[in-house]
C-alpha cells in the first residue's frame, strides 16, 4: 500500500519526522530519505542526531562530516588548516584548496605580485588581471610607452614596442638615435641614423646646414640646402623674400605671388590704380579687379551709394541693390513695405526676400509666432527660431538643459550655434542704461564747467579793473610829483640865479643889461674869472 507523501506505517497514519525533506520517509521504517535543508547539522533515521561541532553537514547514516567551515578539516572538522592564509582545505588531507586574497602556494605563504584585483593562481602565482601600465604573468613588467609610437601592453604577451617615436630605437625604444639629439629617424634595430632633424647634416648629423639657421633641410651628404625656412631664398637661404610677397618665395629666384595692390618680379611696385585695386597684372601693373566699392579702368570711381558692395567694373551699375531698392540703377524702392530685397525693372519686379517676421509674395503675411525670427517666404513655416524653441511654428520648448536646439528634432545644439538674442537684448538694454547715465553725467559736467568758466571770467574782469584803477592812481601821483619837482627845480634855479647875481654884484658891482629885452645876459665865462675882473662892460 502506498501512503501519501509525508506519512508511513501499515495504516499510513504515522507522520514522517519534521527533519525529513518533502521526499518523505520509508513507508515501513519511517526513516528519512534525506534530512531537510534546515536540518543540515543533524543526522540519523529521523534527522534528530546533532552533527559534530564545526561540521556544516554530515552523513545521514554515520554522522561523519561531509563539509567543514573555512579553515577546518577532518572527519569531525576539528583540525585547523595548516596556515592562517588558507581559506579552504581538503577535508580528508588538510591540503589547502583556496587561499585568502593576495596569497598563493601549497600553504598560501606567498604573496601575489602586482595583481589589480589582488587575486592570483594558487599554484603559479599568475595574476588574473594586471593594473594599467603593467604586463606579464605576474604583472611585474612596466610598460614604458613614452618613447613608443605603437605598443602592446598585455598580461600574456608582455610589453612589445613595435614602432618608436622619432629619435629613439631599440627593442623597447629606450635608446636615443644620436647623443646630440640631431637625428630624426634611425633604424629600430641598429640605431643607424636615416634622417637628420631640420637644419643639420653629416654622418651623425653633427653639421649645421647654414650658420644663419635659415636653411630648413639640406642634403645629408653634401650639406647643400634643399629647402629654406619661410621668408628666405638663395643657395644658402641667405636672402629674405620681398616684403610684399603673399606667402613664401621661390628658393632660386626669390619670385613670389604678390599681395593685393602690388606687382613686379619682386612685388616691388604698386598697382597703377593704387590701393583701390584688388588684383593687377604682375607684368604690366594694370588692374584686373577693383576692390569692393570702386570701378573704372583705374578704379578711381566710387560705386553709387545705393549699391551693396560691388558694381560693374566698366559701367558702374550696381551688382546688388541696397535693401528696399530695385531697378537697374537701384533708384526705385520696393513698393511692399515689408520687402527687404526685390528684383526686376520698371513695374515688372518681384520681392525676393521679406523682412524678418514676414512671408508671402508681397510679404503681407506675418510669421505664425513671435518666437519665429524668420519663416519660409512661400510656405510660411518657421526656418529660424528664438533660442530655446523649435518646431515649424517655434511653439515647442527645448529641454531644460539646452540653450538652443535643432529646429526639426529638438535635440540640443552646441552653444556656439545659438543666437543669444536675449543676451544681446539685455546687453543692449544695459548699454542703453549706461548711455543714459553717461548723458546725465555729461550734462552735469558741462553745466559745472560753464559755472566755473563764468566765475573765472568775472574774477579776471574784476582783477583787470582793479589793475586799471591802480595804474590811474599811480599816473596821477607821478604827474603831481613831476609838477612838484618842476616847481621845485624852477624855484631852485631862481634862487641860484639870485644868489649868483648877488654874489656877482657884491664882488664885481657890474651887470650886463640888454636894453631890447630887459633881460640879464649871462656870458659863458668862468665865475671865478668874472669875480676876479674889475672891468665893467656896458652894452652901447
Amino acid at each position: 500500500m502506498n501512503c501519501a507523501q509525508g506519512y508511513w506505517g501499515a495504516d499510513c497514519k504515522s507522520r514522517c519526522s519534521e527533519g525529513c525533506t518533502d521526499i518523505g520517509c520509508d513507508k515501513v521504517t519511517g526513516s528519512c530519505f534525506e534530512c531537510d535543508s534546515g536540518y543540515h547539522g543533524f543526522w540519523g533515521s529521523n534527522c534528530s542526531n546533532i552533527c559534530p561541532n564545526n561540521c556544516e553537514s554530515c552523513d545521514k547514516s554515520s554522522g561523519t562530516c561531509l563539509f567543514c567551515p573555512n579553515g577546518f578539516w577532518g572527519s569531525n572538522c576539528s583540525k585547523p588548516c595548516s596556515t592562517k592564509n588558507c581559506k579552504m582545505c581538503d577535508i580528508n588531507t588538510g591540503f589547502c584548496k583556496s587561499c585568502e586574497s593576495g596569497f598563493w602556494g601549497p600553504d598560501c605563504n606567498y604573496r601575489c605580485n602586482n595583481c589589480s584585483n589582488i587575486k592570483c593562481d594558487i599554484s603559479t602565482g599568475a595574476c588574473e588581471t594586471c593594473p594599467d601600465g603593467f604586463a606579464g604573468e605576474n604583472c611585474n613588467i612596466k610598460c614604458e610607452i613614452s618613447t613608443c609610437l605603437i605598443w602592446q601592453c598585455d598580461k600574456k604577451q608582455g610589453f612589445v614596442c613595435s614602432s618608436c617615436l622619432n629619435g629613439f630605437w631599440g627593442t623597447l625604444c629606450g635608446k636615443r638615435c644620436m647623443p646630440n639629439g640631431n637625428c630624426n629617424y634611425c633604424d629600430k634595430t641598429t640605431g643607424i641614423c636615416d634622417s637628420c632633424v631640420s637644419g643639420y647634416w653629416g654622418t651623425v648629423c653633427e653639421k649645421k646646414c647654414s650658420e644663419s639657421d635659415t636653411c630648413e633641410y639640406c642634403d645629408r651628404n653634401t650639406g647643400i640646402c634643399n629647402s629654406c625656412l619661410s621668408g628666405y631664398w638663395g643657395n644658402h637661404c641667405e636672402h629674405g623674400c620681398p616684403k610684399n610677397c603673399d606667402g613664401n618665395c621661390h628658393k632660386s629666384t626669390g619670385r613670389c605671388s604678390c599681395k593685393h595692390g602690388f606687382w613686379g618680379d619682386l612685388c616691388e611696385r604698386k598697382c597703377l590704380a593704387g590701393d583701390r585695386c584688388q588684383y593687377c597684372s604682375k607684368t604690366y601693373g594694370t588692374c584686373s579687379a577693383c576692390k569692393n566699392g570702386y570701378w573704372d579702368s583705374l578704379c578711381e570711381k566710387e560705386c553709387p551709394i545705393v549699391c551693396t558692395g560691388q558694381c560693374d567694373r566698366y559701367t558702374g551699375k550696381c551688382s546688388y541693390c541696397r535693401p528696399g531698392l530695385r531697378d537697374v540703377n537701384c533708384n526705385r524702392t520696393c513698393i511692399e513695405k515689408n520687402c527687404e530685397t526685390c528684383k526686376g525693372t520698371g513695374d515688372s519686379y518681384s520681392c525676393t526676400k521679406c523682412r524678418a517676421g514676414y512671408w508671402g509674395q508681397g510679404c503681407e503675411n506675418q510669421c505664425s509666432s513671435e518666437r519665429c525670427l524668420e519663416c519660409h517666404m512661400t510656405e510660411g513655416r518657421c526656418i529660424l527660431c528664438e533660442d530655446g524653441f523649435w518646431g515649424n511654428s517655434c511653439n515647442q520648448k527645448c529641454q531644460n538643459s539646452c540653450q538652443c536646439c535643432s529646429l526639426t528634432y529638438g535635440t540640443c545644439s552646441a552653444p556656439h550655434y545659438c543666437l543669444r538674442i536675449h543676451d544681446r537684448y539685455h546687453a543692449t538694454e544695459s548699454l542703453s542704461q549706461i548711455d543714459y547715465t553717461l548723458i546725465i553725467v555729461g550734462v552735469i559736467l558741462i553745466v559745472c564747467s560753464l559755472v566755473v568758466l563764468s566765475l573765472a571770467l568775472g574774477l579776471f574782469c574784476y582783477i583787470k579793473r582793479r589793475s586799471k584803477k591802480r595804474e590811474g592812481a599811480a599816473t596821477s601821483e607821478d604827474q603831481n610829483f613831476a609838477k612838484q619837482s618842476g616847481s621845485y627845480t624852477e624855484e631852485s634855479e631862481r634862487q641860484d640865479t639870485v644868489e649868483i647875481s648877488s654874489l656877482q654884484t657884491r664882488k664885481v658891482n657890474r651887470s650886463y643889461m640888454v636894453q631890447e629885452t630887459n633881460k640879464v645876459f649871462e656870458e659863458e665865462v668862468d665865475h671865478e674869472s668874472v669875480v676876479e675882473t674889475d672891468d665893467t662892460y656896458e652894452n652901447p
